[in-house]
This record gives C-alpha cells, structure tokens and sequence, in this order.
C-alpha cells in the first residue's frame, strides 16, 4: 500500500526503510518547490558533514525488498540515497522562505514523528513494566540556532570593550577565518549550494559549520586578551 501524505498543499509519499521514515532528494525538491537536483546538490557539496547510517543510508536494489517494492519505482543498480530527519533538517538549513519553514514543520510533525507516535498497546504495558514516568520526562531545551544569534552576546561586549563597530569586528573574523579557509570559494559553494549570492558576507561563516568553528575560535582569542588586559 503506497500511502500518501500532503504537505503545504503537495502529495508525497510515505516511505519507510529499515523501521525509520526516509526521504529522497526528489521528494525534498517536489514538496519545497525546488529545481530538480537541488536537494541532491545540497548533500554533495556537504557530504562530508553527514554521517551514513544515521542522516542517510543507501538502499540497494536487492535490501529489504518489501519496503522497496512500495516506494513505486525501482532502485538503480547503484542504490538511491534515502534520507533521515536528522539528514533532511541538515539538508534543507539554507531553505529561509516561508514556504520551506511551513514545510519543515510540516514534515518534521506529520512525517518523521507520526511513526513515533504509533504505541501500541503492547509498548505501552513494556514501559510500564520498566517503571518508566513518561510524564515526568523533562523536555530538551533548544539550541540556539544560528552563529549570528549564538553569538551577539559576546559581539556586544567586544564592542563595548573596543569601541569598534559591529562591521569592524566582522572584517577582522573574516580576515582571520580567511587565513586558513577560501573564502572566495566558500561564497562559490555557497551560490551553488542555496542558488543565489550571499546577501551580507557573514552568510557564508552562517552556513559553513566549518567556518561558524573558525570564527568561533577567533572570538574566544580575542576575549581572552581582552581579559588578559584587566
């Protein structure tokens, strides 16, 4: 039975793989209304930065052949990449429409999650035996999403404590991120990744982890000197 879920007014199929809600690259690109291959150039670019088995896993044509044969196409003999939640919320971290933030949601709540709250009677009892308080469960706390947002506590202060502006402190990060990573090629990547140019140039240290680090690291130097001073 090929089930079908609609997402912001598009279908997509429900497709599931070893136990765990997947996604494909035609999928992410049909339901945020993206150029064909874009969610698959996204992964390439960053390929590194995801971890198999836990953001995406490869499905071979001859693997699990029951939950392929509903997917409703067939395998290449080279496998297809199907991807986790964990591996579409990495992938689709450059999307800032308003469209893609309804869709993550969307698909985060609707999709990934609706197969976690399927429990069975049967689970339930399991928990229950194990002495488990689910309602005592603490929630997570979020992170703070963004090098930018994570970081104009410590950028106030430095101003406070320099006296230089807020542009000035972004053209010495840049210049000493720049002594170890290209950042003309970085803003290259950054154009094929999300297919326009960096709006301001401290987009790219946004969406590069590398660079978000790099960056990081400068900061932490200069506020232990500026500690060092007093």
């Amino acid at each position: 039975m090929n089930e079908v879920i609609t997402i912001e007014n598009t279908e997509m199929q429900i497709r599931e793989y070893n136990g765990q809600r997947v996604v494909t690259f035609k999928d992410i690109d049909t339901v945020h209304q993206r150029t064909d291959g874009t969610a698959k150039r996204n992964f390439l670019h960053n390929k590194k930065y995801f971890v198999e088995g836990e953001d995406y896993v490869i499905a071979q044509r001859n693997s699990q052949k029951d939950e392929i044969r509903t997917f409703g196409f067939s395998i290449p003999t080279r496998g297809i990449t199907l991807i986790t939640e964990s591996g579409y919320l990495m992938l689709v971290k450059s999307f800032n429409d308003d469209l893609s933030w309804k869709v993550q949601r969307r698909l985060v709540n609707s999709y990934f999650n609706a197969r976690e709250q399927q429990v069975t009677c049967e689970e339930v009892e399991k928990e229950s035996d194990a002495d488990i308080d689910l309602i005592e469960e603490k929630p997570q706390v979020p992170l703070i999403k963004g090098w930018h947002n994570r970081n104009k506590g410590r950028l106030a202060r430095i101003q406070r404590r320099t006296g230089f502006t807020l542009t000035k402190i972004y053209h010495c990060i840049l210049k000493n991120v720049g002594e170890k990573y290209n950042l003309k090629e970085a803003n290259n990547m950054y154009k094929k990744c999300t297919g326009k140019e960096p709006e301001y140039a401290m987009d790219i240290i946004e969406y590069f982890p590398e660079l978000s680090e790099a960056a990081d690291r400068y900061l932490d130097g200069v506020e232990r000197a500026l500690s060092a001073r007093r």
